[in-house]
């Protein structure tokens, strides 16, 4: 079988004595997802595949989700194969081959303007900085229980509208408001009920939350401040320090992560997949099952 380490957060954990570019059988994957929705960040270390071997244990987890970026835009031009995104800060003929090529990253889910967002994403360390770029993850289950029961009622029936402004526009030319009324937008509760186990997360993130609906953005912005600075705190958070052939698998249903600093002259290439959620998040709380509001964004 393997071996399972809880590393420093009881989130986190290290599973070692695997080969991922070798078949898995369905027991041992049955016992790799077991593991996983006890600690919703998994490291497998010294792993050497190929991307096919990745995207192989990426699809033992769900159906794919595409890259956002097509074939030939800039951050997308290192693979035709849409399902692959890589993380990195390479040019090539002068061009980007990944995204977010370089400094700090805010903490958020992955694709929560979706309507459907991603269950898990699968990040392959290729190439890794010496110092700094550490991938920075928060458990949104623990965050949630830290809320005071006031809060807990505040945003029991609330939801919020979420946006993607890439930091790499598409169309250069695009002023700011016109990029916030063309972006993806989806609408999700503030609360979510983790389809598996049933606990509830706290679903915003300073990274693609705009507003919480049914109030102002002047009166939201300061409450969702509340919730990002509790997010931000270093005593929560489970920093992963990369090592060539390190596969980390994140729930991000669960989890946030961001990343911190690094050298801009150091190269540093990652590879990822993600997998869809089965359906769109619902409410932990009953009372909004039948109140989907409309997006705001004002």
């Amino acid at each position: 079988m393997f071996y399972l380490n809880q590393l420093d957060k009881p989130f986190a954990a290290e599973i070692t004595g695997l080969d991922l570019g070798k078949p898995l059988n369905d027991e041992i994957f049955k016992a790799i997802y077991a593991a996983w929705m006890k600690h919703p960040v998994l490291v497998f270390r010294d792993q050497s595949f190929d991307v096919n071997d990745h995207q192989a244990f990426a699809e033992r987890f769900g159906k794919l989700k595409p890259r956002l970026r097509k074939n030939g835009q800039q951050g997308a031009t290192a693979s035709d194969n849409p399902d692959v995104m890589y993380v990195s800060n390479i040019k090539e003929n002068g061009v980007l081959i990944g995204t977010s090529p370089n400094g700090a990253l805010n903490f958020h889910s992955d694709s929560s303007f979706d309507e459907i967002p991603s269950k898990a994403g699968l990040l392959y360390g290729m190439e890794i900085p010496t110092i700094g770029g550490d991938t920075l993850f928060v458990d949104m289950c623990q965050v949630y229980e830290s809320l005071s029961q006031e809060m807990k009622d505040f945003i029991a029936d609330k939801w919020v509208t979420n946006i993607h402004l890439p930091s790499l526009p598409l169309d250069p030319t695009q002023t700011q408001e016109e990029r916030i009324r063309t972006a993806r937008k989806a609408v999700h509760p503030m609360v979510i009920s983790h389809p598996e186990s049933g606990l509830p997360i706290l679903y915003v993130n300073r990274h693609q939350t705009y507003k919480i609906n049914g109030i102002t953005k002047a009166e939201s912005d300061p409450i969702l401040e509340r919730f990002f600075e509790l997010v931000d705190s270093p005593k929560i958070r489970y920093s992963h320090k990369w090592r060539k052939g390190d596969l980390v698998v994140w729930d991000n249903r669960r989890t946030q992560h961001g990343r911190s600093d690094f050298d801009p002259n150091q190269r540093r290439l990652l590879r990822r997949f993600a997998v869809f959620c089965d359906a769109s998040p619902k409410p932990y709380h009953t009372e909004t099952l039948n109140s989907r509001p409309q997006l705001e964004l004002a």
